[in-house]
């Protein structure tokens, strides 16, 4: 009896913790926008932080992202972005490009009544005038009617 209890118990923990953890059991999703926004983050962590992010449900990335990217621009002087010449660019700018390449990939393709209603409920929980704008500019993309409301 003891032997099936514990079994039992193994199997129940190791089911739960992939609840915790996110899809597949690995990084939940808010520790890997984290690693994406944050300057502490290496080049190379980055790049695979950004395409993992990529992969996973815009419903599920873009409400943890979009405070990422409300944050805006860096203080300082502009960076211009140019694919690799990133890698030479400071850290704050390395991390601002990412979150907003996994941001417009999320948002890239046809219009869509399923991302303008992501984007419509995005809207009704942001709470800063830049998120936003963030949120309303990828309402132009994916417009839906009930936005008039």
């Amino acid at each position: 009896m003891i032997k099936y209890v514990i079994i039992l118990l193994f199997i129940s923990i190791f089911f739960l913790s992939s609840i915790f953890t996110g899809h597949g059991g690995l990084e939940p999703i808010s520790q890997l926008v984290y690693e994406l926004g944050s300057p502490g983050t290496s080049w190379q962590d980055r790049q695979k932080v950004e395409e993992r992010l990529k992969q996973l449900p815009s419903d599920e990335v873009l409400p943890i992202l979009l405070f990422e990217v409300a944050n805006g621009m860096p203080d300082g002087p502009i960076w211009s972005s140019a694919a690799d010449h990133d890698k030479d660019a400071p850290p704050e700018w390395q991390a601002y490009y990412a979150v907003f390449r996994v941001w417009k990939y999320h948002l890239k393709g046809a219009p869509s009544q399923v991302m303008g209603e992501l984007l419509l409920t995005l809207l009704k929980g942001a709470n800063t005038p830049a998120a936003k704008i963030i949120v309303i500019n990828g309402l132009f993309r994916h417009w839906i009617p009930k936005a008039e409301k």
